[in-house]
């Protein structure tokens, strides 16, 4: 993934990934690195966007 994320010229990479069985649902839950920094995605986002992604049924952890 980060390789396709190189080619076309995203300013940022994929770390962290990690795929959860718990409750017998699969999960996945990563992090978004800028500059090799890891960017804590889930205090930055609004509860808005956090409302607009569970009703368009998005099942992220960060």
């Amino acid at each position: 993934m980060n390789e396709l994320l190189e080619v076309f010229g995203a300013g940022f990479r994929i770390g962290d990934a990690k795929t959860s069985y718990a409750g017998g649902n699969r999960s996945s839950s990563f992090r978004i690195l800028i500059n090799n920094v890891a960017v804590d995605l889930e205090a930055e986002m609004l509860e808005r966007d956090r409302k607009a992604m569970e009703k368009a049924g998005a099942n992220m952890l960060f």
